[in-house]
């Protein structure tokens, strides 16, 4: 069961009105605001007494430590290796060179790498699985090493990984656990793509097989009070999570309730499910299993159909960061963690990979658009951990849970700050998002201005991609190519797109829509075009019934981007606001507002409200007050005064 290819990030060049901007403000910005935070927070100066064999009371604020900080360093990395296949930058280079020659000093003997327990608790490692992170930073520091190899044909890093890989396979080859944050899974399949090393693909189908097991690692470990490092308040938090009530354990939390090939509803931790389901789809893809793949489609399904928020955010609780059950999606109280977005855009490509099916581009479209660019400010330094579809301005329902993770505004760091890096390595390889290649066939699954280098059929190609999506819906492919080249041309026709045209070289043609895509197989040359328009009026959205929190309630979208009204563009209380059926939106490209964006504009009607509304009257039909509203796309949300917000806004038949 081959899956379709990805492009080397290399080859993909993106030249983009929306894109380019945000593509370089990540590769500078972004890159430098996480480092500072990451020298900052002692995570740099723990590693270099880790490879200085400090002992472990003198380490940095050694009662902030946590058992996962090295992550977020991974993370960066491989953020920072994906600016530099871009961009000349000495001092960037120099900073990473830096952070490796770190990471080769604080490497164990025997490849293990963790500074908290190598100074910490050395004789601790691998003890606590469930709560400990060892083996997801692991994993980050697997995939940072792969893009830095394949953006600098570097093996520093490569070499520091693979050590610690082997180290990893020595340790759980033969069975006895799986990590408690899944991350690891997918990170040696990309490892052993990189090295042909099998052992890798066989871990990591070995860690997914672990779980659902009737005598599972995780219920014995937290079985046991004794054996456990983190504090009581943590242990409780996980023994909450994991086990019901009565004492019975539930493994919901962590994906370890079924066999992986027997679930079928995404539950638990949205980021730990998230990386899971992109490892199932990954192992499903190089080793033909069938079973697994059919698992992976039926969560996917659950997820899409019945979990998912209109931004395509997913995690709609706070309690477990995660899911709950079908059509249980908050507004205010929305989780939808920024991490659980680029999870899922990494889970949705994976799914296209295998299957070639359209569907997973549009949710890995509307991701992007929404529920992972609304985590980075525009200037690309302050970020949101949540992702709420609602705010009143002032104070935020969740505040009193979590202040850290539920700010009115976004923060520039967090004690947990996984997103900020997570956020940047997803956006700094968007390149790698846009096309996929299969045999003589090349799909375009993102639309963005670019071009990709590769071979269909054993011919070099490059095509280029011409527009302003999403901020206009007219794309325009063009192939290049020395000689002519017979090859199938798979546009993905958005789902959102209800009456797209299509011409090849200027002529209209009107292919069947395959599997999400059109289909345009044909003996190209050198400038044949394809032209593709994909109107985009503006949409009112209902959700399903079920869904109480939308229930008579629409959002404005078009395109693939969401939009919200936000309180410093509307002078009426956003709860006031009711849109009628037959309302017109006008659409209008601002260059000034909000980094240049695309506007909506429309008449509402004013619900009554104020000191002299009855709190109840007789539901009769009347003419209240009409208001021209204002919205901004979603992702631009809270890059202003603070003001309030709504994603669904009320439906008005004009009766009260």
């Amino acid at each position: 069961m081959a899956g379709k290819e990805t492009p080397d990030l290399e080859n993909v060049t993106i030249d983009d009105k929306f894109w380019s901007p945000r593509v370089r403000r990540t590769d500078t910005a972004t890159v430098e605001a996480v480092y500072q935070r990451l020298v900052e927070s002692g995570r740099f100066e723990n590693l270099r007494r880790a490879a200085e064999g400090t002992p472990g009371d003198q380490q940095v604020a050694l009662e902030n430590r946590m058992y996962r900080d090295e992550s977020d360093v991974y993370k960066w990395l491989e953020a920072a290796s994906y600016a530099l296949s871009r961009r000349s930058d000495p001092d960037l280079e120099a900073r990473v060179d830096y952070v490796i020659s770190l990471l080769e000093g604080a490497q164990c003997d025997d490849g293990y790498l963790n500074s908290y327990f190598s100074l910490h608790a050395p004789e601790d490692r691998w003890t606590n699985l469930t709560y400990m992170h060892e083996l997801y930073s692991a994993g980050h520091l697997f995939e940072a090493a792969v893009a830095h190899h394949e953006v600098t044909g570097g093996s520093r890093l490569l070499d520091v990984a693979t050590a610690f890989a082997d180290h990893v396979v020595d340790v759980f080859a033969e069975g006895g656990g799986a990590p408690g944050h899944q991350g690891v899974e997918l990170a040696l399949v990309r490892l052993y793509r990189c090295t042909g090393q099998r052992r890798y693909l066989d871990l990591a189908r070995s860690f997914l097989d672990e779980r659902g097991r009737e005598d599972s690692w995780f219920a014995r470990e937290m079985g046991d009070p004794d054996a456990r490092l983190c504090t009581d308040a943590i242990y409780e938090e996980y023994h909450d999570l994991l086990f019901d009530g009565d004492g019975t354990y539930d493994g919901k939390h962590i994906q370890d309730h079924l066999p992986v090939r027997e679930q079928s509803k995404a539950v638990g931790h949205a980021v730990r499910a998230t990386y899971m389901y992109a490892a199932m789809a990954d192992v499903a893809m190089e080793t033909g299993d069938d079973a697994l793949a059919a698992a992976v489609e039926r969560i996917w399904t659950n997820a899409v159909n019945r979990r998912m928020y209109v931004t395509g955010g997913l995690g709609n609780s706070h309690e477990n960061e995660g899911f709950t059950s079908d059509y249980d999606l908050p507004n205010d109280t929305a989780y939808a963690e920024t991490c659980a977005a680029a999870g899922s855009i990494a889970w949705n490509r994976r799914m296209a990979q295998l299957t070639g099916e359209g569907k997973y581009g549009d949710v890995m479209e509307r991701t992007l658009y929404n529920a992972l660019l609304a985590g980075v400010s525009l200037d690309g330094t302050r970020f949101f951990y949540a992702n709420p579809l609602k705010s009143d301005g002032e104070s935020h329902p969740l505040e009193h849970v979590s202040e850290v993770r539920f700010p009115l505004q976004r923060r520039e760091w967090y004690d947990t700050p996984c997103c900020p890096p997570n956020a940047a390595r997803l956006l700094s390889s968007l390149g790698e998002y846009l096309y996929l290649v299969d045999g003589d066939e090349l799909s375009v699954e993102l639309y963005a201005g670019s071009s990709v280098r590769t071979s269909v059929g054993g011919s070099p190609v490059r095509v280029d991609q011409t527009t302003e999506y999403p901020l206009d819906g007219t794309v325009e492919i063009s192939v290049r190519t020395d000689s002519p080249v017979e090859m199938t041309l798979r546009p993905r026709i958005p789902g959102w797109c209800s009456d797209p045209s299509i011409a090849v070289d200027g002529e209209a043609v009107a292919p069947d829509v395959e599997r999400g895509h059109v289909e345009l197989r044909r003996t190209w040359t050198d400038g044949d075009t394809v032209t593709l328009d994909f109107p985009m009026p503006v949409r009112q959205v209902q959700a399903h019934p079920e869904v109480t929190a939308a229930a008579g309630r629409v959002a404005l979208q078009r395109g693939p981007v969401v939009y919200c009204l936000e309180g410093v563009d509307n002078d009426a209380p956003l709860e006031t606001v009711c849109l009628r059926e037959d309302a017109a939106f006008s659409a209008e490209y601002d260059p000034d507002l909000l980094d240049g964006t695309v506007v909506v504009r429309g008449e509402a009607t004013l619900t009554a409200t104020g000191d002299d509304a009855a709190l109840y009257r007789s539901r009769t039909s009347s003419a209240n007050a009409t208001v021209t509203v204002t919205a901004v796309p979603y992702y631009a949300w809270a890059n202003r005064d603070e003001s309030e917000m709504r994603v669904w806004m009320r439906a008005c038949d004009c009766t009260h």
